[in-house]
C-alpha cells in the first residue's frame, strides 16, 4: 500500500491533487489506508493505454514531460 502523501512527495505535488487526479479515473485505494500499488500500477496501464504504441510528440519538456520520456520510471 503506498499513501496519497507519498505519491505526492514522489511527483512534488500536493496530496489532494494525487487523490483528485486519480479520482477523475473512477474509485482507487482504501480511504485512510492508501492504494494498492500492483492494482493502481495496472489500472494506470489500462487507462495510458500502454500496450499500445502511440505516434506522439511531446512540446515543453517540463517535470511532465520528463516524466513521459522515462516511462519504465512511471509504471
Amino acid at each position: 500500500m503506498v499513501s496519497s502523501e507519498k505519491l505526492a512527495w514522489l511527483c512534488q505535488v500536493n496530496p489532494a491533487q494525487v487523490r483528485k487526479d486519480l479520482g477523475y479515473f473512477g474509485e482507487f485505494g482504501v480511504r485512510g489506508m492508501g492504494y494498492d500499488v500492483i492494482d493502481l500500477q495496472a489500472q494506470i496501464k489500462k487507462i495510458l493505454a500502454v500496450n499500445r504504441y502511440w505516434n506522439l510528440s511531446i512540446a515543453g519538456i517540463g517535470t511532465l514531460g520528463s516524466a513521459l520520456m522515462k516511462p519504465q520510471n512511471i509504471l
